[in-house]
């Protein structure tokens, strides 16, 4: 995972395997205040294909903790 911060914005690039997809991404989050709190958090993946893995994945975990069920795109 590389990282870099400017400011109150930080990026994180990652790479992993959702179901047998590699997934590269990045993580964008802004913090707001000296209490580093986070005020938007945005998510970006390819392939395409790939996504789709990984939101049929993080669904599955919402649901599975508890969480309302997620509308499929």
């Amino acid at each position: 995972m590389d990282q870099a911060s400017e400011g109150s914005t930080h990026v994180l690039r990652f790479n992993a395997t959702v179901n047998g997809k590699q997934v590269d991404g990045v993580d964008i989050l802004e913090t707001d205040g000296p209490d580093g709190l986070i005020k938007t958090f945005s998510v970006m993946v390819r392939p395409l294909s790939a996504g789709h893995a990984l939101a049929e994945a993080m669904s599955a975990r919402i649901e599975a903790a508890g969480g309302p069920p997620v509308p499929s795109a």
